[in-house]
């Protein structure tokens, strides 16, 4: 039997400041395969993420996600095949506070 499964790793609102959602654990890896964001307000909201490795900060060469506007009550969803070490975080915000919802799948192993 397998050690690992595609599971939902996070699921949250997103805030209007910078937040981590989800850190690798010691000793695994992780794979994000999708993000989905839906936007509740009534008008657009901007949303940014970072995939931020060990002794990073928030940076250009870390940011995946910029200014991307999601209109009033749109469902905003995106792919991935990438590789997260150990200790790696998926830090998000938002434009305006608790109204895009987010979650993201992937596999960690």
């Amino acid at each position: 039997m397998a050690d690992f499964e595609l599971s939902l790793i996070s699921k949250t609102s997103l805030s209007d400041t910078s937040t981590i959602l989800f850190s690798v654990p010691k000793g695994k890896t992780c794979i994000i395969t999708e993000m989905i964001f839906c936007n509740t307000h009534e008008e657009d909201v901007m949303v940014y993420a970072n995939f931020v490795k060990l002794n990073e900060g928030l940076s250009v060469k870390n940011t995946i996600l910029k200014d991307l506007i999601i209109k009033p009550n749109e469902t905003y969803r995106m792919t991935f095949n990438t590789f997260l070490p150990q200790y790696s975080t998926i830090r998000l915000y938002a434009s305006v506070n608790e109204k895009v919802s987010c979650n993201i799948s992937g596999v960690v192993m």
